[in-house]
């Protein structure tokens, strides 16, 4: 399928194309890789900018891009609609063994590795951690109701993402359980839908009261699990809307540079909106939490979907060729990029500031994260792969 080329992004000399969209129930979709490594980069890139000389900060992560808050939403809404999708498939098929194999695969793909690094890191700072920090940690813990000391600050997305997968997967369990055969597809449909939107609309109005409280806090609301019950709930809707309805899904996602443009656009304008963290700043404090709480994550996470959908139909030859390496590299160590980043940061904190240390923190970064992958994630996805 073809797409305009009128856009600059288009490559030089080379009509612009795309493999047809990828069907909704297909587990590969290149576009999503694609989506994994913006996101990927947007986190790498806002965490580094403290690297660069003060007067390139403004310039690097200006109000209109918000890179760290679009790369963890986009990151949220690919895991809903993954994970979403999975669930559906074991509960239309009916199947107990694939309730408990759906949260065996998702724990040999995320957990060990974050093991494995807490390890290093309570073993490289002795005495800073105690005991039971280090298990709360380990056993995601550490941001259920209030923020809790975290050895890797990226932890609290860890939270949402593995208690929202042992929810889901549970969900399914005892859905397979009740159903004593297999359920009418319309039905769990139905059903599903229903409690996506219900856990949409408690968080919001979970995250309301909090945010009329006394002093409400940024890091709370960003963190805190309680808070952010919904935040793969919106991926959770695509994977309905894909297996509701997949002829309009079909035609969503058949995306073209101009859909994903006007998806930026939107993103931008809604970044400029939120430009100060916690508050709107053309508004009063006390409303501008309670939009942050009621418009500004749920707008967040549908856009984040947008995002993808924009994305859907595009491949990796539609780039330039010297990006196609870089790009599959990000997407491939992007678990281990996100757990092992902010700690090597840490590295080059001490150093002068200059464009020098920053490249030097993105290419290490990337570096180490492709041996723990080659390390500490292949043998997971190896034992992963029995599961099937």
């Amino acid at each position: 399928m073809s797409l305009s080329t009128s856009s600059s992004l288009a490559l030089e000399g080379r009509s612009a194309r795309v493999a047809a969209p990828a069907k909704a129930g297909s587990s590969w979709i290149e576009g999503l890789e694609l989506a994994r490594s913006a996101a990927t980069f947007l986190v790498l890139w806002v965490h580094g900018i403290d690297l660069l000389p003060e007067a390139w900060r403004p310039y690097c992560n200006p109000v209109v891009l918000r890179p760290g808050w679009w790369g963890v939403r986009i990151f949220f809404a690919m895991s809903g609609y993954l994970i979403g999708r999975e669930v559906l498939r074991v509960i239309l098929r009916h199947s107990r063994r694939g309730s408990v194999t759906f949260l065996l695969r998702r724990w040999l793909r995320t957990v060990p590795t974050y093991w494995m690094v807490l390890a290093a890191l309570a073993a490289l700072q002795p005495g800073r951690w105690g005991g039971e920090v280090v298990w709360r940690n380990a056993l995601f813990l550490q941001s259920l109701t209030s923020v809790e000391p975290s050895l890797l600050e990226v932890g609290w997305s860890l939270v949402i993402e593995e208690w929202s997968y042992l929810i889901l997967g549970v969900v399914g369990l005892v859905v397979v359980a009740l159903w004593r055969r297999p359920p009418d597809r319309r039905v769990v449909l139905g059903i599903s839908t229903a409690v996506v939107v219900a856990v949409i609309v408690v968080s919001i109005a979970v995250r309301l009261r909090y945010a009329a409280g006394p002093d409400p806090s940024w890091g709370v609301l960003k963190k805190v699990l309680t808070l952010q019950l919904d935040s793969l709930a919106y991926g959770a809707l695509l994977a309905l809307l894909a297996a509701a309805a997949p002829a309009l899904f079909q035609r969503l996602s058949q995306g073209s540079w101009r859909n994903l443009a006007a998806c930026l656009a939107v993103m931008m304008l809604v970044s400029l909106a939120l430009r100060q963290q916690g508050e709107l700043g053309w508004i009063s404090d006390t409303l501008g939490w309670q939009c942050l709480a009621a418009v500004g994550y749920p707008l967040s996470g549908l856009l984040s979907c947008w995002f993808l959908l924009a994305l859907w139909p595009f491949s990796f030859t539609m780039l330039w060729s010297p990006l196609v390496l870089p790009i599959r590299t990000l997407s491939t160590v992007s678990y281990s990029l996100y757990l092992l980043h902010l700690p090597l940061h840490q590295w080059f904190v001490g150093s002068a500031k200059g464009l020098a240390p920053f490249i030097g923190y993105l290419a290490v970064s990337i570096g180490v994260s492709w041996l723990a992958w080659s390390v500490l994630e292949k043998p997971s996805l190896s034992l992963r792969r029995l599961l099937r």
